[in-house]
């Protein structure tokens, strides 16, 4: 069948054939290619990690502990503190300070469950659901991306899962944070959507990612569409919708359920937000036009501007600063999904996806927060991938080679300086 999102065409649920040894062959190939490239490329990043811990002169952060220098709490710096507290002590929310409640629930009960089960600590738990989604991420990308190109052409899937490995704001994956979760639930979603799933558990699959991010809304996008592909006109799409969007943000709306009962404030998550940013439009016109001129991402090179990049890190040099990293990755990520919307290497539903990604962010934070994660944000659009891996495959090989090697490079080197406690978010 022709998937409605413009995929390659494929044989049903069963891939290349209805056997169920063939079926079974293929989710083997898919684990072990996924294992192969999810072993070298972390590999890279524990030896980052260990380079930082033990050559890197640390950052003097009193508000946090850094008394432990073994590797579980090097991998869970910055929001793993936050995500370890949470597992350890629940959730909380002071309107005068910033609170927990800024971070979403999948992850942490996740991990709190892993607790539950075995005598293990907060980061460890964590990082087991971060390495366990990242493994499983990896080996669904294979199978998605053979849905996507058909077994023909088998190259693209091993040139894609190259970029997914080794491009560098993809360390965050390894570390004690949401994003390698987040980017499965992702992919979950656009494979069942490409294999034609009932819409009840691709809405199911969308409304868990909501739990996960806020960003996670992103996914309502495609799912619409994807709502109108499996109707039958207009007044079908109605009534499917009626049922269906509500479910595709369960995730959402449970948490904001959670917050009204134990702290009386559904919102609570928003408004905590008001504790991180580092400055406030005047007006909501000057925010709007602030937003439609790109000022967000040119104030970081304008030494005039308050978000001037320097203001907030002036230890680092250009080349390693994530000040400097954040604006250039996040374009660089909308960029690459342009070119890929205009080679037709992207689907409908890869395409709206990239949109939400990188809209929800840009729209709610850049401006407030100075582009201040945005580099990791960009990272969890999965699209991007999809492009460096045609990308890669049409370069010669010398050059792509020479490519992946400056990628894994900066992967060490930000796993480094996240493990020292430099500002790498």
């Amino acid at each position: 069948m022709t998937n409605a999102g413009g995929g390659a065409e494929v044989d049903g649920p069963t891939l290349s054939s209805s056997s169920n040894l063939t079926i079974w062959s293929r989710y083997k190939e898919a684990l072990f290619t996924g294992f192969t490239f999810y072993y070298l490329s972390t590999v890279l990043v524990v030896l980052g990690v260990a380079f930082g811990t033990e050559l890197i002169p640390r950052r003097n952060l009193p508000s946090v502990n850094q008394n432990d220098p073994g590797l579980p709490h090097a991998l869970a710096n910055w929001d793993g503190v936050w995500y370890a507290r949470i597992v350890r002590d629940g959730y909380e929310y002071n309107p005068q300070r910033a609170s927990s409640v800024a971070f979403f629930p999948l992850y942490p009960v996740m991990g709190k469950a892993l607790t539950l089960l075995a005598p293990i600590s907060e980061e460890v738990a964590l990082l087991v659901v971060s390495h366990a989604s990242l493994l499983a991420l990896f080996s669904i990308v294979f199978l998605y991306v053979h849905d996507r190109y058909g077994d023909s052409q088998k190259s693209s899937c091993e040139w894609v899962l190259l970029g997914l490995a080794f491009w560098p704001i993809t360390f965050f994956m390894r570390m004690a944070y949401t994003e390698s979760l987040f980017v499965l639930l992702l992919v979950a979603a656009l494979f069942a959507m490409n294999r034609g799933f009932p819409v009840l558990v691709v809405a199911f699959i969308v409304g868990l990612a909501t739990g996960c991010r806020s960003a996670g809304v992103a996914l309502v996008l495609p799912f619409v569409w994807y709502l109108w592909q499996q109707s039958r006109g207009w007044n079908q799409f109605a009534i499917k919708s009626l049922f269906c969007l509500p479910l595709s943000i369960w995730g959402l709306v449970a948490y904001m359920v959670y917050q009204h009962f134990q702290f009386g404030d559904a919102l609570a998550f928003v408004k905590t937000q008001s504790h991180w940013v580092a400055r406030q439009p005047e007006s909501l016109g000057q925010y709007v036009i602030a937003l439609a001129t790109l000022e967000p991402i040119w104030s970081k090179f304008d030494p005039n501007s308050f978000a001037y990049w320097r203001r907030f890190d002036s230890s680092t040099s250009e080349l390693f600063s994530f000040e400097v990293a954040n604006p250039i990755y996040f374009v660089l990520t909308a960029a690459l999904v342009g070119v890929g919307w205009w080679k037709r290497w992207l689907n409908s539903y890869e395409v709206l996806l990239s949109i939400g990604l990188l809209g929800v962010p840009y729209l709610s934070h850049s401006y407030r927060i100075v582009m201040m994660g945005h580099a990791r944000f960009a990272s969890s659009v999965f699209p991007v991938y999809l492009v460096l891996g045609h990308l890669l495959s049409r370069a010669p090989p010398t050059l792509a080679a020479v490519i992946l090697a400056i990628w894994a490079a900066f992967l060490v080197l930000y796993s480094a300086l996240f493990a020292s406690w430099h500002r790498v978010f």
